[in-house]
């Protein structure tokens, strides 16, 4: 059974909205109960059982206006102006792509995926993919496929974040190798071209997604428990809300729609 968040719930889920996502209210139509366990380091169990959570991150805000950023340096390849990728909601949907949703709080369940990889590369002046998730122990891979010079750095997204990387990288230059070892956001920027960027969510379970381009996900064999779902979005924030997972049928299918 799901029910829509308490007004008192919604001012204490305040606390944990970023600046930018002030105002922006995220409903969430899961279940209050239980207690939440964390910390607990990950442990893959075998046969996997459990449930599937479907659902879509949502805008109900009016359409956002496309917004085209200066580009400073290397116009002739570039462009005079590009634009500003970071909020795409679908029209027919209002969905909003590139949002991470996580279930935090799951101590034993699925294994990881099977594909431990991540491609990020630097395109038409532009990070593709803009935003990816993945797992502790991936290996990212940097290509540049311009026929300019980039400088892509990859830090931890803190005020005093670590930099995991910053190379120079002109035309031609081999792929860079780094792998992801620790949790956490992680940011990735041009020294040369300031208006490009991404993100990487790094996690240590298996149990997220990264939303389409129409706002739908899918996380599946979810063991019964109760836990938190998580939302970020970088431009929108994030929020939290607690979710219980019944027992009986391990192959039950809950829908939930998330609106921001």
């Amino acid at each position: 059974m799901f029910e829509l968040m308490s007004h008192r719930a919604r001012r204490e889920r305040q606390r944990f909205m970023t600046p930018a996502s002030a105002g922006i209210a995220l409903v969430c139509l899961l279940g209050f109960a239980g207690e939440i366990h964390e910390g607990a380091a990950y442990q893959i169990d075998q046969p996997v059982r459990g449930s599937a959570l479907r659902g879509r991150v949502t805008f109900n805000g009016p359409m956002p206006r496309p917004e085209w950023l200066r580009v400073p340096r290397d116009s002739a390849f570039c462009g005079s102006s590009i634009l500003k990728e970071a909020l795409h909601v679908d029209p027919q949907s209002h969905g909003v792509a590139d949002a991470i949703v996580s279930i935090e709080g799951v101590e034993k369940g699925k294994p990881f995926p099977m594909e431990q990889g991540v491609k990020i590369e630097n395109r038409r002046c532009r990070f593709v993919p803009r935003v990816q998730a993945t797992t502790i122990g991936t290996a990212v891979v940097v290509t540049n496929e311009d026929p300019i010079l980039h400088d892509t750095r990859l830090r931890k997204e803190t005020a005093h974040g670590t930099t995991l990387l910053n190379v120079a990288m002109p035309k031609g230059v081999p792929p860079i190798h780094r792998t992801l070892n620790e949790p956490g956001l992680l940011l990735v920027l041009c020294a040369a071209h300031p208006f490009m960027r991404a993100t990487i969510q790094v996690f240590e379970h298996p149990y997220f997604a990264v939303t389409d381009a129409t706002g739908s996900f899918e996380i599946t064999a979810i063991p019964p428990g109760t836990y938190v779902v998580r939302v970020w979005h970088e431009t929108l924030g994030f929020s939290e809300q607690t979710l219980t997972v019944p027992g009986g049928d391990s192959r039950a299918t809950m829908n939930v729609e998330l609106e921001f």
